[in-house]
């Protein structure tokens, strides 16, 4: 993995810095500028402890000849010292870095008297000067290799900077983003707390400086923000104007935190909701492309569902990326999906949910548990009236027939069971049900689903395909046949969509059944989908990545 990228000023160099032991930094160019020739030019590795950032220098100052690159002592015929390229920082240390030929050099910051050693999160450079933020609010001011001076930013840690020639702005833990001339004298303060829809978490992610027309005047400032709302900061006026939300990491997880549940509206194609590890409901409209309200729950949520009137809005609680338990594991909510106000709460598992569903006629709901159960409630009094047990797993996707009289349901053990929805009785023998329609497909396991998944491979073919794997750097069954991880039938049941491990996306006709069915593949997610989802009107797809949480809408073109 990366853990940052930095680049130059002319856009023809790059430096990213990967998550390894050894921290590990490259060097890429291009020659055109355009990326398609690019190349690494050097690679190094960069500290033994975490590396934070990395930063371009100004070439006209800190490049051979400039004003603050090495010298040779006087009448020294050493070769002259070719400046520093760029800088980087992390775990106590700042180091400066030379490129000559393919060859990358470190040289260690000199931290002086002033300087307290602690952790630089952040840096950008303007001019001769290399500016560093701390994990205790303060700015470190270097010229050359030396920090000149400390000066005193934020309450708690300095975690972005962003520079250009008429100044720097800097954002805090502490929800504050401040803004400096180009000799780091203050000029303004910003809090988040003043806007209109203030952050859930309001400590600063990144900040983006917009000059005016002439480039020497900072005007507006892109702010980020740690639960993933975007602001637009006019510095004149200090007004604050929201441009995008979405799901987040909360602190807990670091930046694993996963988004799971999706869930179209029944009647109305436009809207549809999403829930995740962060805690949130949110409801989004697709025309207008943006978040339409939001409640923040006391628990990760995995699963949601819509009732069939479209009034209330069903969450199942629990689950968490480090594998720990929550204190509302197993619970569920009932919201109404106009305030999204909690209108009850109850709880028989004790373990995560990972699936929710309304029967057809809205009688009846039902929670897929972690703890191997299917939990059947009367939707009416919210009461339990059954459960189901005959999972040896997990269990992971559930539907209803179409009548509402049976459930099928899928575990992570590959089995997929049927119930009856009034008492939970398990069938026997699937042929039993080979007639029952069913109001929805979700379940990635069955006979009309069977072409979705990848054909098996034996002996010398899968050796092979595994050593293929291997050299991409790709590893275990989900490398060479990654297997669906959901699908979802289109209301018209003519086609269906699988999500798969690799974060790609299938749409096949309906049935599927040959593994060589033919299929049109969508690519955009970085790793698994947790769910994927049609419209009520089969007009759109929307699919949302587990780890990358973002979410995708699809338009469907029947041509």
């Amino acid at each position: 993995a990366v853990s940052c990228l930095a680049w130059s000023p002319d856009g023809k160099r790059l430096v990213s810095i990967g998550c390894d032991v050894e921290h590990s930094i490259s060097v890429y160019e291009t020659s055109s500028g355009g990326w398609g020739d690019a190349r690494k030019v050097a690679y190094s590795p960069g500290d033994h402890r975490a590396v934070h950032f990395a930063c371009f220098l100004d070439p006209a100052e800190w490049s051979a000849g400039g004003s603050v690159a090495p010298l040779n002592p006087a009448g020294s015929d050493a070769p002259k010292h070719p400046g520093f390229l760029f800088a980087t920082g992390g775990i106590d240390h700042v180091k400066f870095w030379t490129l000559e030929g393919r060859t990358l050099t470190p040289t260690r910051g000199l931290w002086g008297d002033d300087a307290k050693i602690q952790p630089m999160l952040c840096g950008c450079c303007v001019g001769r000067t290399l500016v560093t933020g701390s994990v205790s609010g303060h700015l470190y001011v270097w010229k050359g290799r030396t920090c000149e001076r400390v000066i005193r930013a934020h309450e708690t840690m300095v975690i972005t900077l962003w520079a250009s020639s008429c100044g720097v702005v800097s954002g805090g833990g502490d929800g504050m983003v401040k803004l400096y001339n180009a000799r780091l004298e203050h000029e303004r303060s910003f809090s988040l707390a003043e806007a209109p829809v203030p952050p859930l978490v309001s400590s600063v992610k990144a900040v983006c400086g917009g000059l005016d027309r002439t480039g020497k005047f900072i005007t507006k400032i892109l702010v980020s923000t740690a639960s993933s709302e975007c602001y637009e900061l006019a510095k004149d006026s200090g007004s604050w104007t929201l441009l995008a939300e979405g799901h987040y990491s909360p602190a807990s997880d670091g930046a694993s935190g996963e988004l799971w549940g999706l869930a179209p509206h029944p009647t109305k194609p436009d809207i549809f909701a999403t829930t995740g590890d962060d805690g949130t409901v949110r409801v989004w409209s697709i025309s207008q492309g943006r978040l339409l309200r939001k409640c923040q729950l006391d628990s990760p949520a995995r699963a949601i569902a819509w009732s069939p009137s479209g009034r209330r809005l069903l969450i199942g609680l629990g689950g968490s990326c480090r594998g720990l338990r929550q204190k509302k594991d197993g619970a569920f909510v009932l919201l109404d999906a106009d305030t999204l106000d909690i209108l009850f709460e109850g709880r028989d598992s004790r373990h995560w949910i990972h699936d929710v569903k309304f029967s057809p006629e809205g009688d009846t709901f039902v929670l897929a548990s972690q703890d191997q159960k299917l939990y059947l409630y009367d939707s009416k009094q919210n009461v339990l009236r059954a459960k189901c047990d005959k999972h040896n797993d997990a269990v992971l996707h559930v539907d209803f027939s179409e009548d509402g009289a049976f459930i099928q349901s899928d575990s992570s053990d590959y089995e997929h069971l049927y119930y009856s929805s009034s008492d939970g009785a398990y069938f026997k023998l699937p042929s039993q049900l080979k007639n029952v329609h069913w109001e929805s497909w979700t379940c990635k396991m069955g006979w009309p689903v069977q072409g979705c998944w990848p054909k098996a491979l034996s002996g010398k073919k899968r050796d092979d395909a595994f050593a293929l794997a291997a050299l991409e750097g790709k590893t275990g069954a989900a490398a060479i046949a990654p297997e669906p991880t959901c699908v979802h039938r289109a209301g018209n049941e003519e086609v269906i969509a699988a999500g798969y491990q690799d974060g790609r996306t299938r749409i096949y006709r309906y049935p599927c059944l040959s593994k060589k069915a033919e299929f049109m593949e969508l690519k955009g997610h970085s790793a698994d989908l947790p769910s994927i989802r049609f419209t009520c009107d089969d007009k759109h797809l929307i699919t949302i990545g587990r780890t990358d949480r973002t979410i995708f809408v699809w338009r469907l073109d029947r041509n």
